[in-house]
């Protein structure tokens, strides 16, 4: 019984181990995309255009009349 115990504390180390390290690890490229489409865009990388662009940004693309 007692090298269960020792056995089972050690298998729950283990499981606590790779799911601390799994909430720390970044998002996959893939993940990124599917959430910049959710809200609209084309993927990941037009969503962080967009997000840092600032609005003067756009103002100075503006043609003037």
């Amino acid at each position: 019984m007692k090298k269960f115990n020792v056995e089972l504390k050690a298998l729950l180390s283990k499981v606590e181990q790779k799911l601390v390290k799994s909430v720390h690890e970044k998002p996959s490229k893939e993940a990124l995309d599917r959430l910049a489409i959710f809200a609209g865009f084309q993927d990941w990388d037009s969503f962080r255009k967009q997000l840092h662009e600032s609005p003067d940004d756009n103002a100075s693309n503006t043609p003037k009349a």
